[in-house]
């Protein structure tokens, strides 16, 4: 049975619209609406085969209408009712199924559902094929999801194809020169070899991303190059894209905050020493620790220093020579009384200014050292 849905903003249009397709032995109409609004809710819960659209109608045409059907079912075919032949154009650009002069006659739907019986045979009933979603890891190398939850490398026919897909992936959607790109790669060749490289390469990616091709998109643009992904999930660069657009920070998304600091891995192409990764890696490093401050300022307004503290180690572990992270862990512990731990932080600072920069902390924080640690440690003593 094929489930019909009928819009018009005329009740006797659609009463007689109705009355014709409930009267086709294989039509089952399972709604109809003055309102186009009430339509579209409906849309997504009943799942109507078939939408019979007039498109004159008040706040929204049926083209409309039908742009926003799709969207919520692109399975679905429409079929335009109108008194009008003006719009027949558009209305097929929508790619509709058909379109009817109005009234509805029982000889014109039948040519309709024949129409409707051809199409679900040549092509299926458009019961979706929902595309497959390609998850992409960036970790210490590149690999895919090959079967669920299973990633691996794939086979590059040059080491430089492979620089080169990475190069693209982590400028997606972007124009590249052809220049840049054998400056980048080639820098020590001439024009004429570094052109001929570039062009060697490109077919040797086309060829990798070949098993993947519903996914990328590499298109030649004049001189350029421009990587368009389809359905394509890159945990890196989708965690650095989340971690961009967070609404400020609030009681409501402070796991979330936590969430995108936990999840993130400083280990953005590690095992691969191109010079041009450096840029990217900065950014996302310290797209981290500006979430990590946050969520510590936070919790230190709110007089919740452990949980403070907790964030501050972290950080600590990546930026061994930033005495200013160490100062304000140590004011944390201070802030719960901990001088053993404020001690313990001093002296790890001590051995990684000199070791690395060769100088001793700043007279701010030998001073501050001083005054929180030493003196109550000697008034300790003396009690």
């Amino acid at each position: 049975m094929i489930k019909a849905m009928i819009v018009d903003d005329e009740p006797l249009a659609l009463d007689y619209a109705k009355k014709v397709l409930s009267g086709h032995s294989e039509v089952e109409v399972i709604g109809s609406f003055t309102d186009p609004i009430a339509c579209l809710e409906a849309a997504e819960k009943k799942a109507p085969h078939i939408a019979f659209l007039d498109i004159q109608m008040p706040e929204i045409n049926g083209l409309e209408v039908a742009e926003r059907l799709l969207e919520i079912n692109p399975n679905m075919y429409i079929v335009f009712l109108t008194a009008y032949d003006v719009f027949a154009v558009e209305a097929f650009e929508l790619a509709a199924l058909d379109y009817i002069i109005k009234p509805l006659k029982e000889d014109r739907l039948e040519k309709t559902i024949s129409r409707y019986q051809k199409n679900v045979m040549a092509y299926g009933d458009k019961e979706s094929h929902k595309e497959e979603v390609l998850r992409i890891q960036i970790g210490e190398y590149l690999s895919f999801e090959i079967e669920d939850n299973k990633f691996s490398p794939i086979v590059w026919r040059t080491a430089k194809a492979q620089e080169l897909f990475i190069y693209l992936l982590q400028n997606h959607g972007n124009y590249v020169e052809k220049e840049t790109l054998m400056e980048l790669l080639w820098e020590d060749k001439n024009l004429e070899s570094s052109a001929s490289l570039l062009y060697t390469n490109v077919y040797n990616v086309r060829k990798a991303l070949k098993q993947f091709e519903e996914h990328f998109v590499l298109k030649n643009r004049l001189d350029g190059y421009v990587l368009e992904l389809n359905n394509v999930e890159v945990n890196v660069l989708d965690w650095e894209q989340k971690s961009s657009h967070l609404p400020p920070i609030s009681p409501t998304n402070i796991a979330e905050y936590e969430q995108m600091i936990l999840s993130f891995e400083n280990k953005y192409f590690m095992k691969h020493d191109y010079v041009w990764l450096e840029p990217k890696r900065h950014i996302l490093t310290k797209l981290w620790k500006s979430l990590i401050e946050d969520v510590v300022q936070y919790y230190t307004e709110r007089n919740e220093f452990e949980e403070a503290i907790q964030l501050l180690e972290k950080l600590v572990e990546e930026y061994t020579e930033d005495e200013q992270i160490y100062f304000e862990l140590m004011k944390l512990y201070n802030h719960i009384g901990d001088i053993d731990a404020i001690a313990a932080k001093y002296r790890l600072l001590i051995q990684h200014l000199r070791r690395e920069l060769d100088a001793p902390p700043s007279s701010e924080i030998q001073e501050w050292y001083k005054v929180n640690v030493i003196k109550k440690l000697k008034l300790n003593i003396e009690k």
